[in-house]
């Protein structure tokens, strides 16, 4: 069975996703001053975080994806398992 999806992964989305964001504002600033080597400091953070944010996205997919198929094959069983024990109760009388 796999994990649920942690807390803690939902939470380093938002967290690197601000960490995105304040890799833009650092470099957008370091532009505007014409800090050559701060601005390729902050871009090379940026692509580094964005990196990090879509490999945790794409985590974060797979583990929804892989609860929502546990939770449904579950729910196949619960069905299929019900349906078994009420059958003869569902069968008509053999009075013919």
């Amino acid at each position: 069975m796999a994990q649920p999806v942690s807390e803690e992964l939902i939470s380093f989305l938002h967290h690197q996703g601000k960490q995105v964001e304040l890799c833009e504002h650092g470099r957008d600033a370091a532009q505007r001053c014409g800090d050559t080597p701060l601005s390729d400091f902050f871009t090379q953070a940026l692509s580094a975080s964005r990196g990090v944010l879509k490999r945790a996205r794409a985590l974060l997919g797979e583990r929804l994806e892989a609860e929502a198929s546990e939770r449904a094959e579950e729910s196949r069983q619960t069905v299929e398992e019900r349906s078994m024990d009420s059958f003869p109760a569902s069968d008509a009388p053999a009075t013919y």
